[in-house]
């Protein structure tokens, strides 16, 4: 409540305390379409199977600078109505993320809205990232579908970047 709640404000005048506590980005979608304001705020990736070779791309800001040995960051996403065989290739700043380095799980009963926006069952798919991969500032993540085995559109959404601080 009102005035209490400017004292989550209070530890944001120190830098170096701020750099010493990890930090969690979120790209959720906020809005389907368009908020009121008129402004696009449905971060997603939406792949059309009917397409030749289903693809997107999902732009993403990050104040992080992955060369501090410090430091290590976690790019996670949400993938809807994909099946078992469906197979993504995934890229960040057009650098290709070898098969190995990706973790991919299926969370068979969806997301309930206790844990956000409910969705239906989903992949969840984990990549660390390197400072070869992700700069500070501006990132790009594309995504093509290179195998396509079951019917719906996939709906690659709830992006977020854990970053952790070691030591």
């Amino acid at each position: 409540m009102w005035p209490q709640a400017l004292g989550y404000l209070t530890p944001l005048r120190d830098p170096r305390s701020l750099a010493k506590q990890g930090r969690h980005y979120l790209y959720h979608p906020l809005w389907g379409g368009s908020c009121p304001t008129g402004a696009v705020k449905n971060d997603r990736i939406v792949l059309d199977r009917s397409g030749a070779t289903p693809q997107g791309t999902f732009r993403f800001r990050m104040a992080e600078n992955l060369t501090d040995s410090n430091l290590s960051a976690l790019l996670e996403f949400k993938v809807t109505g994909m099946v078992q065989g469906d197979e993504l290739e995934i890229e960040i700043n057009r650098k290709k993320i070898p098969a190995r380095r990706i973790k991919r799980s299926h969370d068979a009963d969806g997301q309930p809205n206790k844990e956000g926006r409910p969705l239906p069952t989903y992949y969840l798919y984990r990549i660390k990232l390197t400072s070869a991969q992700a700069t500070f500032g501006d990132n790009q993540l594309d995504v093509r579908l290179i195998k396509s085995v079951g019917k719906e559109k996939l709906d690659i959404q709830e992006v977020e970047v854990t970053v952790e601080v070691k030591g």
